[in-house]
């Protein structure tokens, strides 16, 4: 098992710890979170691979319709969904090309979640916010 499944392993492990529902939940997309937010995002240093990880900075996000974007001319351009129970699935482009998966749910008036970057190990943890 490579190194980079080892950590996405972990991280997606702390982040199912982290929300008390399961994160595969079987429901529909849903436009409830509609809206444009701006992420703060922070190192996860614990499950990060090194401390080499800089800032992830996401453009604005725009969920319609419960499918998440960012805009495509800016980096990283990202694409995924919010369901009913606020459960989010996403992937960005990283600014060096590899792929940074998000997972997280809406919780408190935000969204919270884990990124982590495929390709380097990296690990973030980002609030989106209205």
């Amino acid at each position: 098992m490579s190194v980079s499944k080892i950590y996405k392993n972990i991280a997606l492990s702390l982040i199912a710890l982290a929300v008390p529902e399961t994160a595969y939940a079987l429901s529909a997309i849903s436009a409830r979170y509609d809206g444009q937010y701006t992420a703060q995002t922070q190192v996860a240093s614990s499950v990060s691979a090194g401390a080499t990880c800089g800032e992830f900075a996401m453009p604005p996000i725009t969920i319609t319709k419960g499918m998440i974007s960012a805009a495509r001319t800016e980096q990283p351009a990202g694409r995924g969904f919010i369901t009913e129970e606020g459960f989010v699935e996403a992937s960005f482009t990283s600014p060096t090309g590899g792929k940074i998966d998000v997972s997280g749910r809406y919780e408190n008036g935000e969204i919270v979640a884990g990124a982590l970057d495929n390709t380097s190990g990296c690990a973030w943890i980002v609030h989106l916010r209205q």
